[in-house]
């Protein structure tokens, strides 16, 4: 690199040869870059710079400890702006609130946002991001006090039947995805239930145990303590399929067939904007789908009480999500 000297020992002073992969001292010292400051003045003038259009941090390139035949990486760094967004601070109850955009930052696509959207909190659509891998899917838990007069799902259904009115089901309000399950129990089944909403998940377990309301829908996370403990239930899922991690627990999709097509998940998407480069897309992709699947991100899924996420291409992810966009219309209609 004719752009460094040496790379020298912040502890010590040694120095070596600036070489890939060479960080650290023989005394564990960090090392770090000694530029030859002579030559980058010869080179990097303020005309070459302002005939540089490239907005990435390789304008710099004789600033950077790499040699001149390095490819600049498919991800662009740098020169990111800064966007005011009012209704997304709104929705988070901040008074205002940038983000960093630079068109390439990976975030996540999930059933909030979807909800939010339908709900018209956020103009943001799903449409503007692209999937990269799937890395949660799980129904949420209905559960009950271990001394509620019911013991499985469909004596609930039955008691409250007979009951108008008088069972409270507690979750985290109206623009989260639990409450859909309760929509679904009111619109589907025809029961006449009240709801109540708590900060958190935990908050809303927490009531079923004290008998402020007589069930709850919840993540298994929050849950599975008390679940333990033997203070409640769990008498089914929101889906019509099982939670692999509570096998025993029934699906209520395989109880009611006016559930047959309930959905009501937590699901998470890693994701970029949908303007992002297709061969970027392509290289993020390779890293997070088989990622997810991973055998390693299974175990880190068990110790959160999560079932393993099933491989998806980026059409099954789109589809899905475009699934669960009419599915929260037809509750919310």
């Amino acid at each position: 690199m004719k752009n460094v000297k040496c790379a020298r020992c912040v502890r010590c002073g040694k120095e070596y040869e600036a070489v890939p992969n060479l960080t650290n001292c023989s005394c564990g010292g960090i090392l770090d870059i000694v530029y030859d400051y002579d030559y980058i003045k010869a080179h990097l003038t303020k005309e070459t710079l302002k005939n540089r259009v490239n907005p990435t941090m390789w304008r710099y390139r004789e600033l950077l400890p790499v040699e001149e035949t390095t490819p600049d990486t498919p991800l662009r760094v740098g020169w990111s702006p800064l966007y005011e967004e009012p209704k997304l601070a709104e929705m988070l109850g901040l008074g205002r609130l940038w983000v960093k955009d630079d068109g390439y930052t990976i975030g996540v696509l999930n059933c909030d946002l979807v909800l939010n959207n339908v709900l018209g909190n956020t103009d943001i659509t799903s449409n503007q991001f692209v999937p990269l891998a799937c890395i949660e899917n799980d129904p949420y838990l209905f559960v009950v006090s271990k001394d509620a007069p019911y013991q499985t799902f469909e004596e609930f259904v039955e008691y409250a039947k007979a009951h108008p009115g008088e069972i409270t089901v507690a979750d985290t309000g109206a623009g989260a995805a639990p409450h859909l399950g309760y929509l679904a129990l009111v619109q589907d089944l025809g029961l006449d239930l009240k709801t109540v909403a708590y900060d958190s998940a935990a908050d809303s377990v927490v009531a079923v145990v004290s008998g402020e309301v007589q069930a709850a829908i919840t993540a298994s996370g929050a849950a599975v303590g008390q679940m333990d403990g033997g203070n409640i239930v769990p008498l089914a899922v929101t889906s019509n399929e099982r939670l692999s991690t509570y096998p025993d627990v029934p699906a209520m999709g395989e109880l009611y067939t006016e559930l047959a097509d309930m959905q009501v998940n937590s699901w998470i998407m890693v994701a970029v904007k949908a303007d992002v480069d297709p061969e970027i897309v392509s290289f993020l992709q390779s890293a997070f789908a088989p990622a997810a699947v991973s055998d390693a991100y299974k175990t880190t899924q068990e110790g959160f009480f999560f079932q393993p996420v099933e491989e998806m291409s980026n059409e099954d992810m789109l589809n899905f999500v475009a699934d669960q966009h009419s599915y929260y219309e037809s509750l919310l209609k």
